[in-house]
């Protein structure tokens, strides 16, 4: 058995990890040389920052501050137009990591509201920014599209464009995972993003040849009955995994001339190829993603949950509305860039 001293030192230790690869990741981020790619990762966060809200919530017995990041989610309270999502996870929680370069004050209030809600961490979705003692890729809750509700803040909006303001609720909800080894293997053969999370949770372990293997499988799939769901398809520029199969597969068939694109696991794969240094590897890959996470960006700056590709032309149909977590992870891609 470990005594006291030793778990302090080993719960020190493990934070001073965690701040130190805090450290590298924020050293890390620049704006892009690019113009056009410049000015897209400034109209992100710009749209982020509109949609910081800020409130009070009663935390533990106290009412606190809180400020998230907050947008009207069509699946959650469809039936109340006033009644925003505000997720801590992955929204304010990436928003917090990718606004540290343009808005940094923002970012600290954004991080200062996560550590007094306890919603800093679930041990998945820091991966990218921080490494991880263990990796959780399994959901827990009755909701596990939504997640749990940490309480709702009643504030007076003044940034819709309404000349009368009005009152808007924030529903603030939490996503917790726990770990579960048949999840850990099979969650990162199916879906892309779990895939990068993965990866990214090896890399920083340096258990670099696995992690990187699991991302070039993607691109290049080591046999035509490799059991990994997730492609990157070269000749139509579209990613594929579970979520998305039937969707892919009609498409194929040609019984729609519409393949579904989803903005944030474009995003996340991206990061996760920059981070890992496979851009040399894969270049026109990365740039055929890179376009068209900036083709789907809305006049509002904001990425949206998915979009489409036109089969016949290519072009990039915009199907819903911008989310927080699309929008944060897209500008983290763009900032991301190696150390020289």
């Amino acid at each position: 058995m470990l005594g006291l001293h030793s778990l302090i030192r080993i719960e020190i230790l493990f934070l001073l990890l965690a701040w130190a690869g805090s450290l590298c990741a924020q050293e890390t981020l620049s704006l892009p040389q690019d113009q056009v790619t410049r000015d897209a990762v400034e109209r992100a966060g710009e749209w982020l920052v509109r949609h910081v809200q800020t409130g009070s919530l009663v935390v533990d017995g106290r009412e606190q501050a809180v400020s998230v990041i907050a947008w009207k989610d069509p699946t959650l309270s469809p039936e109340i137009p006033d009644c925003l999502a505000g997720y801590t996870i992955t929204d304010t929680l990436w928003a917090s990591y990718a606004l540290s370069l343009t808005h940094p004050n923002v970012a600290q209030k954004l991080r200062e509201s996560l550590e007094r809600l306890g919603c800093n961490s679930n041990s998945l979705h820091e991966v990218v920014w921080q490494p991880l003692a263990s990796i959780h890729h399994k959901p827990t809750g009755p909701d596990i599209v939504h997640g749990r509700s940490l309480g709702i803040m009643t504030l007076k909006d003044h940034s819709v464009g309404d000349p009368k303001s009005h009152m808007v609720t924030v529903d603030v909800r939490n996503f917790i995972m726990t770990e579960d080894p048949a999840f850990t293997a099979g969650h990162p053969m199916l879906f892309a993003e779990h895939a990068v999370y993965q990866s990214l949770f090896e890399f920083r372990k340096g258990q670099v040849d696995s992690a990187l293997g699991r991302l070039r499988r993607i691109f290049r799939p080591e046999s035509s009955n490799d059991p990994n769901h997730i492609r990157w398809d070269t000749k139509h520029g579209v990613l594929t995994d579970f979520a998305g199969k039937s969707e892919y597969d009609n498409f194929l068939s040609g019984q729609t001339n519409f393949c579904r694109q989803y903005s944030f696991k474009l995003a996340v794969l991206l990061y996760g190829c920059r981070f890992m240094g496979l851009e040399q590897e894969f270049p026109s890959e990365m740039e055929r993603i890179h376009q068209r996470l900036q083709d789907a960006q809305l006049e509002s700056g904001g990425l949206p949950h998915f979009f489409d590709i036109a089969g016949e032309t290519n072009s990039t149909i915009r199907r819903s509305d911008a989310t927080g977590e699309a929008t944060a992870i897209f500008m983290l891609a763009e900032t991301w860039t190696a150390k020289q």
